[in-house]
């Protein structure tokens, strides 16, 4: 008997941004340059971060089982935080 794709996803609890740490992402154009945003609050929808010197709100979307979002909003090649990627993970540190 197989178990449906649609209600293996709803049982596993996404990984979550956490308030207070630090995440990032490197560029896709030039792999020396590192996008990091702190988290400074959060909902069960939105994520606060800043954004060059300005707190700015952006949606979670759920992808690969772990919260996303877009600093910078969407478009070509727009860098994506995910929650599994600290910083210190991110950097190698």
């Amino acid at each position: 008997m197989s178990i449906p794709i649609k209600s293996l996803k709803s049982t596993i609890a996404p990984i979550r941004f956490e308030v207070g740490k630090v995440y990032a992402t490197r560029s896709i154009g030039d792999y020396d340059c590192i996008y990091k945003h702190e988290v400074l609050s959060r909902t069960e929808k939105t994520v606060t971060i800043m954004v060059d010197g300005a707190e700015r709100r952006r949606g979670i979307s759920i992808v690969d089982n772990e919260e996303c979002i877009s600093p910078y909003g969407r478009y070509a090649m727009s860098p994506t935080l995910r929650a599994s990627k600290t910083l210190d993970v991110v950097a190698g540190i």
